[in-house]
């Protein structure tokens, strides 16, 4: 859908690389919903892993991106694609790893 929305956007005249920001905003959307659901199946609530994503997000919107580093989620509103959307991408990876060994052996009420 992101896709499909940037490339409404591209062709009706808008000014932004199309593949890099639906990447980035790809990468971003992956990597809170993976770090919430990790934060939910850690501590066995679905309410933590909204609140450990939402924390994320406005942790970076408040600090920009200060005490998150390379894991800032704005980064393409400063500059362009860079490494760091590929570290956001391998920390998504990773966290999904983890939330696929656990998710067989926890259960979220």
């Amino acid at each position: 859908m992101n896709a499909a929305f940037f490339a409404w956007l591209n062709w009706s005249g808008a000014d932004f690389n199309l593949w890099p920001m639906t990447g980035g905003v790809t990468f971003t959307a992956v990597a809170i919903g993976t770090a919430g659901m990790t934060a939910a199946l850690l501590i066995g609530n679905v309410s933590a892993g909204y609140i450990a994503g939402f924390a994320w997000y406005l942790l970076d919107f408040m600090t920009k991106g200060r005490m998150t580093g390379h894991f800032y989620l704005f980064g393409l509103l400063e500059h362009e694609w860079d490494n760091d959307k590929w570290l956001l991408a391998g920390l998504s990876l990773v966290l999904a790893l983890i939330c696929a060994c656990l998710l067989p052996r926890r259960r979220l009420d």
